[in-house]
Order: C-alpha cells, then sequence, then structure tokens
C-alpha cells in the first residue's frame, strides 16, 4: 500500500505547470502589433493621399479645359453680338437715307447717284491695292518661288470691280479701266509688237512712271513691252 501511495505523488509532481509570460515579452507583442498596425495605417494613409492627387490633378485638368471652352464661347458671343450690331446699325443708316432720298428732287437724287459712285469706286481701288500690297509684301519676305517665274512674261489680269493688273514676272502694277483703254488703242495702232512697245514706253514714262520702275523696265526694246502686246491684242479690242 505505501508503494502505490509513492507512485501516485511522482505522477502529481511530473505534471507541467504553465509558465505565464515575463513583463519584457507581454511588452515587445505589443509593441509589435502596434508597429503593424501603425504601418498599415500608414499605408492607407499613403493610399488616400495618392488618391488625393490624383483627384486633384483632374479637377485641375478640367477646370482648365473649362476656362478655355469658357473663353472660346464668350469669345464667340461677343463675335456674333458684333456682327448683330454692326447689321442693326446698317439697317438704321439704310433706313434714314432712304427717308432723306424721298424728300430729294431729280437734280439732287442725280449729284447723290454721282456721290455713291464715286465712293464705290474709291473703295474698290482700295481693296484692290490693299491685295497688291499683300502680294507684294509676300514677294519682299520670299514667300512665292523663284523658280519658274519668266521676269520678260506679261499679261493683263481683271479683278473684281472693273479694275486690271497689268503682270510683268512677279510684279503686279494696278491700272484702272480707262488706262487699259489706252494702251489697248496703242498696242492696235501699232504695225508690229516692236512699235508698240516703243509706243508704251513712252506712254508709261509721261503716265505712269511708276509702272517702269516697279517693273525694272528700262528701254523701249524690252522683251516685257513685246509680251504685253501680244497679250492685249490677243484678248482686248479698241472700244469707242
Amino acid at each position: 500500500m505505501a508503494k502505490s501511495s509513492s507512485k501516485s505523488d511522482e505522477t502529481k509532481g511530473s505534471k507541467k505547470t504553465p509558465r505565464k509570460p515575463s513583463d519584457s515579452e507581454s511588452s515587445g507583442a505589443k509593441t509589435g502589433a502596434k508597429s503593424a498596425g501603425a504601418k498599415e495605417s500608414a499605408a492607407k494613409s499613403a493610399g488616400k493621399s495618392s488618391t488625393a492627387r490624383s483627384g486633384s490633378k483632374g479637377s485641375a485638368a478640367k477646370s482648365t479645359t473649362a476656362r478655355k471652352s469658357k473663353s472660346s464661347s464668350t469669345a464667340k458671343t461677343k463675335k456674333r453680338a458684333d456682327a448683330a450690331a454692326e447689321s442693326s446699325s446698317r439697317e438704321q443708316v439704310l433706313e434714314e437715307l432712304n427717308q432723306l432720298i424721298g424728300k430729294l428732287d431729280e437734280q439732287m437724287l442725280g449729284i447723290l447717284k454721282q456721290q455713291a459712285e464715286i465712293l464705290t469706286y474709291s473703295q474698290k481701288r482700295t481693296e484692290v491695292i490693299r491685295k497688291v500690297s499683300e502680294f507684294q509684301t509676300a514677294i519682299a519676305k520670299g514667300q512665292l518661288p523663284d523658280e519658274g517665274v519668266d521676269p520678260n512674261a506679261a499679261w493683263v489680269e481683271q479683278t473684281d470691280g472693273g479694275f486690271f493688273m497689268i503682270c510683268v514676272g512677279r510684279d503686279r502694277i494696278f491700272f484702272n479701266r480707262d488706262e487699259l483703254r489706252e494702251l489697248t488703242r496703242i498696242c492696235w495702232k501699232a504695225k508690229d509688237a516692236s512699235q508698240a512697245g516703243s509706243r508704251m514706253y513712252r506712254w508709261f514714262e509721261r503716265e505712269r512712271r511708276d509702272f517702269l520702275n516697279d517693273t525694272g523696265i528700262a528701254r523701249p526694246s524690252s522683251a516685257a513691252l513685246q509680251n504685253l502686246y501680244e497679250h492685249i491684242v490677243s484678248h482686248y479690242k479698241v472700244k469707242e
């Protein structure tokens, strides 16, 4: 009986008692948990910050596009408003003119017609001169090709409004209808290109010295004048 009791005591003594974690181990575990939580929080914060920056850039781009669209729309609106105002002003002036015309006698109407024709002629001439100036400016800037241009080539171009351009090489010189008619008479009265060239040269010296200066024609026997003669007699007739 005594031995049985001793074995029972040994069995009881061999059971292990669970060990409590020390204060340092407990503290380390808590610190690790806190560190992991901090990293997770930082990652979330970085993600939110990146998303916020991306959203900010997108908003800025949208804002810029909106400003450009608004500016373009404003410009178009202003242009339409200016056109409408100009049209309204023109209609008002026409209405006032019609009222005044109704009060004029036949003689005054004739004078008004002459003045209107002069103004129309002046406006068309100004437009032609502007176009010639633009063409000459393009030449001066080298915007027209030099290759393939015959400096002695000469011909006449008719513009809107009954005006004419005598072209020599790359030069364009403005002439009115009466001046071209006079040149046409000179050409048709000459017996050949040589005689026509001499007569035209004298006429240019007297009436339009600028033509000789601008085109560089320095003598009556110039090939450009003979080519101009050929073109005029081929395209124009004398009208009395």
